[in-house]
């Protein structure tokens, strides 16, 4: 017996050996790895495709040292050349080519491969160029067949905008591994998608499954499948059970949404996010648990999923948007039973009433935490929190009081709008920025102060309060921190002061017949001179930077208007509904150009567009075929004003 014990007590000892030195060898390659990764280098651009009519330049930088001595090369260089120092690369053939990046300093080298893609023609693409990604809007309408390139002016195409494809004639298409994000209908009602679709219940493309609307039943997605795309299965009334593996790490707005015979989903261990409107609608939708690993879970995600009575959130989720589970039973519950609704530190909803002290433990407010709450009447929120969402009390009716922190430097927009009890508001010195609408409609608001530390004020922040009115009363021009925010309604020909930099909107009556701006200007903001219908002309100052969405919606008198040399950016609807602006030429330094920027129901419109503009939004010159589009010849003004049907005209 005790010979029998000592060989099992020998053999244990041997095992708890061999385990300490696989520990330790397995440690040693560790701190090997890292310490190799340390004293590595890396391309920090690194790509993995590449059309063969571009090029594209690699940037390396060391994990270690700012100091390296970088050569390139590439194993065929009859496929591709790529400089020896700048790292220029420029495909020559089709195929697929090895780069190596070697340090003369440390001798560190690493080779990585690039898949040149057959030559495609990017003058028959629509795209937008932004933090140098292309997002992909749309192609020649009369083509049958695509291949979308993996980059275009040396930038990957990351991104197929929503409805993008929608509708063409489309039989074949090609899409890129460098696409990631592809969005809500993208391909709806093509003969491809058509024929996808009665091949398989999921269409996936690049691991991203953009169209269930096949699926029936219980549905199981691929352990490929790596995002769920926007409208994935919105509005599928067959599928009552999915199954997501851990392989997916996002799914995208509205995925879900209105799927009203869903009542069960099994969350992999994968998912980081669940985005806006994910799964609103879902009326049978009974419980929800996510793992640990989940981030966000965005706003109105399971709003009106009125089943809904078992939700278990883990302690990884650091953001929830406004109303994620509003009208459902959880929610009703919680409300019930608590008089702060608070997960991992975020306040997501309150009925507390009269006076109210956020607890310490709360770090954010969420959007619309307070809306409509009417028996709120002093709130006291402490330094603990550090954000506040947007309309987090909006429509606070019986507020009378609010003690904001210092440890909150931003008031979001619409916070307090039509908070129609509260009369006075300190803003503390540590606060930066109020945003849009943030006291609009605070009817009974007269009394404000505020330091010079705000620096950015948004449009309508105090429109129709007393505070605003009455300085307006005082003074023909009300000017709080260099912004206007006010011009008296009896001035009908308005000479902004000079040293102002932002014109606000709301400053400025319908009335206003003539507008002088000064050289200090900087910013026009959100409908800061919308409708203003009988203002003909107007120039704009050198030094303005920025027009914002709506800055001049409906000034249907316009004649004319004159953009400064850089002006780097055009809001969405800046000059909507313009009737009377025949000609408006955009200046060389705009970057982006928005939706509805231009007036888009005018007729035999003339547009100069920048030439070197690689943003231009696909509404943003309206839909008037009578238009004639003013561009560079070659430019990529030029190829819009074509695949859009605009006539065009070489500067």
């Amino acid at each position: 017996m005790l010979k029998e014990k000592l060989h099992i007590l020998f053999h244990k000892v041997v095992a708890i050996v061999a385990v300490m030195v696989f520990c330790i060898v397995m440690f040693h390659i560790v701190i090997v790895d890292a310490k190799e990764k340390q004293e590595g280098i890396f391309v920090s651009n690194q790509l993995s495709q590449i059309s063969i009519h571009d090029s594209y330049t690699f940037k390396v930088k060391s994990y270690d040292s700012s100091k390296i001595d970088i050569t390139f090369s590439v194993d065929k260089p009859n496929l591709a050349t790529i400089h020896k120092k700048t790292g220029y690369f420029k495909p020559q053939k089709a195929g697929t080519v090895k780069v190596t990046v070697k340090d003369g300093i440390s001798g560190k080298s690493m080779t990585f491969p690039i898949r040149i893609q057959e030559a495609t023609n990017k003058s028959k693409f629509l795209y937008n160029i932004e933090n140098k990604e292309v997002c992909i809007q749309g192609a020649d309408k009369s083509l049958t067949s695509i291949t979308i390139p993996c980059t275009i002016d040396g930038y990957p195409v990351t991104s197929i905008r929503a409805a993008a494809f929608a509708y063409a004639n489309l039989k074949t298409i090609s899409i890129p591994e460098s696409v990631t994000d592809i969005g809500c209908l993208a391909f709806e009602d093509t003969p491809w998608l058509k024929e996808q679709r009665k091949k398989n219940a999921f269409v996936i493309i690049n691991n991203i499954l953009i169209d269930g609307e096949s699926a029936k039943g219980k549905v199981i997605i691929p352990s490929n499948v790596t995002i769920i795309a926007e409208c994935a299965f919105s509005a599928n009334q067959r599928v009552t059970e999915v199954v997501i593996p851990d392989s997916v790490h996002s799914i995208k707005e509205e995925a879900f949404r209105l799927c009203n015979k869903l009542t069960k989903i099994t969350f992999g261990k994968g998912l980081k996010v669940v985005e806006a409107k994910a799964f609103e609608g879902c009326e049978l939708l009974k419980s929800v648990k996510f793992n640990d690993g989940l981030i966000s879970i965005g706003e109105a995600a399971f709003l009106r999923c009125l089943k809904l009575d078992t939700i278990v959130i883990p302690s990884t989720v650091t953001e929830i948007g406004g109303s994620a589970f509003s009208r459902t039973p959880w929610l009703h519950r919680m409300e019930k039973d608590n008089e702060f609704v608070i997960i991992n530190g975020i306040l997501i909803s309150s009925n507390a009433y009269g006076e109210v002290t956020i607890p310490s433990e709360v770090k954010t407010i969420a959007a619309l935490a307070f809306f409509d709450n009417a028996g709120l009447q002093i709130i006291n929120i402490p330094d603990t929190v550090k954000e506040i969402d947007r309309e987090a009390f909006a429509w606070c009716v019986g507020l009378e009081k609010v003690n904001w922190p210092n440890s909150v430097n931003v008031i979001p927009e619409e916070c307090f709008v039509h908070c129609k009890n509260l009369e006075t508001i300190s803003i503390p010195d540590g606060v930066t920025s109020i945003l849009n609408r943030a006291f609009f409609g605070c009817e009974s608001l007269k009394n404000v102060s505020f330091s010079t530390n705000v620096t950015e004020i948004g449009s309508h922040v105090f429109t129709s309060t007393p505070w605003i009115e009455n300085l307006s009363e005082e003074k023909e021009y009300v000017v709080v921190n260099r912004h206007l925010l006010k011009v008296k309604d009896s001035v009908t020909n308005v000479k902004v002061p000079n040293g102002v930099i932002k014109v606000c909107g709301g400053s400025v009556s319908y009335k206003v017949k003539s507008v002088t701006l000064p050289s200090s200007l900087i910013t026009i903001g959100e409908e800061a001179f919308n409708d203003c219908w009988e203002i003909k002309e107007i120039k704009v100052p050198k030094n303005v930077k920025v027009i914002e969405a709506s800055a001049f919606y409906n000034c249907s008198g316009l004649t004319k208007i004159t953009l400064p040399e850089g002006l780097t950016y055009l809001g969405e609807s800046a000059f909507s509904y313009c009737a009377k602006l025949k000609s408006l030429v955009i200046p060389n330094t705009v970057t982006k150009i928005c939706n509805y920027a231009v007036p888009f129901d005018n007729k035999n419109m003339i547009i100069t567009l920048p030439d070197k503009i690689k943003n231009i939004e696909i509404f943003a010159l309206g839909r008037d075929d009578s238009n004639t589009v003013i561009a560079k010849k070659g430019s990529y003004g030029n190829q819009y004003a074509n695949l859009n049907g605009y006539k065009y005209k070489a500067k």
